[in-house]
């Protein structure tokens, strides 16, 4: 019979990349925290599985949507896989887990953990835990997550993301953008995910515009799902 137990998984990386990674993510029900010289991700989810795998798949997607926050409210794209894992039994003793168990997801990109110049202001940081939170029972909320890459979002990104939000009939019904600008944003993003039979507005939007807007519709419409707002 398998037992449940705590499971705490190592992050790798340039200890200035994840010293801010740990500030944006310090209270449950995500944890980044300084162990020591190693840092660590604590979740309630990973708590009482039993299979390793399990807890590696459950890390991966968490911290997928701790960095798909990060680029939410801090427009710092970053790739971010858990290292090895350990559990602790009922008396505190550590149980570790080599990295050459899982493979490939032991891989952590350093230069892009790097590029994490900046961490969720304070202010945001109770929305961004009820938002993890939210990601556990609501499909559209983890969808969401789970689709903001890990990289800059082209226009064919941006266009998807702003679909599972609602479009544009839903953007503009709750007042996110005035009628005109959402019309420059779609316009702009179908001429270039198409290339032919749509033609650019006026005056389009540029693509660091394009993202900016996006960021702050799905900043607000996850606060929105998730009662954070």
């Amino acid at each position: 019979m398998l037992v449940p137990r705590r499971w705490i998984v190592r992050l790798l990386g340039s200890d200035d990349a994840l010293a801010r990674l740990s500030q944006a993510f310090t209270v449950p029900p995500v944890q980044i925290l300084l162990d020591g010289r190693d840092y660590r991700l604590e979740a309630a989810e990973l708590d009482g599985l039993s299979r390793s795998q399990d807890v590696m798949n459950a890390a991966t997607r968490l911290l997928d949507s701790a960095t798909a926050l990060l680029y939410v409210y801090t427009g710092i794209a970053a790739h971010v896989r858990p290292g090895s894992a350990y559990w602790i039994d009922g008396s505190g003793r550590e149980h570790g887990i080599g990295c050459s168990v899982f493979g490939t997801l032991c891989r952590l990109e350093p230069d892009a953990m790097a590029k994490l110049t900046a961490v969720v202001p304070g202010s945001e940081r109770p929305k961004v835990a009820a938002i993890l939170s939210s990601a556990a029972s609501d499909p559209v909320v983890a969808k969401l997550l789970s689709t903001i890459p890990d990289h800059e979002p082209s226009w064919a990104d941006l266009y998807v993301l702003l679909e599972i939000i609602g479009g544009k009939r839903v953007l503009q019904g709750r007042g996110y953008a005035s009628r005109s600008d959402l019309n420059r944003l779609f316009q702009t993003a179908n001429y270039y995910r198409h290339g032919t039979g749509v033609s650019l507005p006026s005056v389009p939007v540029s693509i660091v515009q394009a993202r900016g807007m996006v960021r702050g519709f799905v900043s607000r419409w996850l606060e929105r799902r998730a009662g954070a707002g």
